[in-house]
């Protein structure tokens, strides 16, 4: 009996150092910053939503609704995260969206709507989505998406990939759907081609600059994708 209750005592001590030396290491990753290397793109789903008054609720419409949907069911993603600096989402749609897939997968992550980049004046709502769209990848990763692109089928092929986007030949890239692991280097690089800003041409920094500039000449930085995307 002895020997019986002392072989338990072992495997509980075992157990024990084993769940220490666990909880010991991930809280020595959280206070030192560390982090475990990201080797696949996350199944993350991010929306943007943002308008001038961040005072009011924004609403999404019908088309806006269906996407996400769509979204959702073909891409079964873990989370849908739609970052919005309204203080709310507010309407009818939105009540089926969140009924339909409950708020533990579509949540809404509060931003601050970006006024400037490197110094110089936004220009549009559209351009300060276009920075919210690669500083979001470059955080958090995952596959982002206008809120009038409709996924058809999953994406998660790609997501062994640092970047996947849409780059139909002679012809500059698409930002209707960008695929990354977080810290891509081609997002980085594309966040700091807004040093150049060019605030009254409506496609120069999302699509024409890093073309041109980085992908020309680095086209390996990315998955180029003609025909799906």
């Amino acid at each position: 009996m002895s020997k019986i209750r002392g072989k338990v005592l072992l495997k509980l001590v075992i157990c024990a150092v084993l769940i220490i030396t666990v909880l010991l290491i991930s809280k020595y990753l959280s206070e030192e910053g560390g982090t475990i290397e990201q080797t696949s793109v996350p199944n993350i789903v991010h929306f943007v939503i943002l308008q001038d008054n961040s005072d009011i609720d924004s609403t999404i419409n019908f088309i806006g609704a269906t996407c996400i949907l769509a979204a959702y069911f073909n891409q079964n993603p873990e989370k849908i995260l739609i970052h919005t600096n309204s203080i709310n989402i507010t309407g009818n749609y939105w009540t089926i969206l969140t009924s339909i897939i409950g708020p533990k997968i579509i949540q809404i992550n509060s931003v601050k709507k970006p006024t400037h980049v490197f110094g110089s004046p936004l220009s549009s709502l559209y351009h300060a989505s276009d920075i919210i769209r690669i500083k979001t990848l470059i955080q958090f990763g995952g596959i982002f998406l206008d809120l009038d692109t409709f996924v058809v089928q999953k994406l998660d092929g790609f997501f062994d990939k640092d970047c996947t986007i849409g780059w139909p030949k002679d012809q500059s890239i698409g930002t209707q759907i960008v695929i990354a692991k977080p810290n891509a280097n081609f997002l980085k690089l594309w966040l700091q081609s807004y040093r150049d800003y060019r605030a009254s041409m409506w496609y120069y920094n999302a699509g024409e600059a890093p073309t041109k500039n980085i992908l020309s000449k680095q086209p390996d930085l990315v998955h180029r994708h003609s025909d799906l995307i």
